[in-house]
């Protein structure tokens, strides 16, 4: 038997091999807001978001992980999203931005 820090990097990229464990998805926990209470502001222009809940939480829709955006911003409101990273969304992300700005979500 192989030592397994020896044939790990190889492991990973064989589905039948003893060593190869499956990547778990990472969690979609929403950020702190960074205002208190139930409020939150725009990381880009400033503009006042309400969160999910009074336990600061913030909506998905402003959460750039839920859109598939790896950003150093936390927190967006939708029209800074869609003129920063539209262009990178795939089909779902794209139609469920639509919808949200055809309801008049911030």
């Amino acid at each position: 038997m192989l030592c397994p820090s020896l044939c790990w990097k190889v492991a990973e990229r064989i589905v039948g091999c003893d060593l190869y464990r499956a990547e778990e998805e990472p969690k979609l926990e929403p950020p702190q807001p960074n205002r208190p209470y139930d409020w939150a502001s725009c990381y880009l222009c400033g503009k006042e978001l309400r969160g999910a809940s009074k336990k600061g939480v913030i909506k998905h829709r402003n959460d750039p992980k839920f859109w598939g955006i790896k950003s150093e911003w936390k927190i967006m409101c939708l029209e800074c999203i869609g003129k920063r990273f539209y262009n990178r969304m795939v089909d779902w992300q794209r139609k469920k931005f639509r919808e949200y700005r055809r309801r008049g979500y911030e």
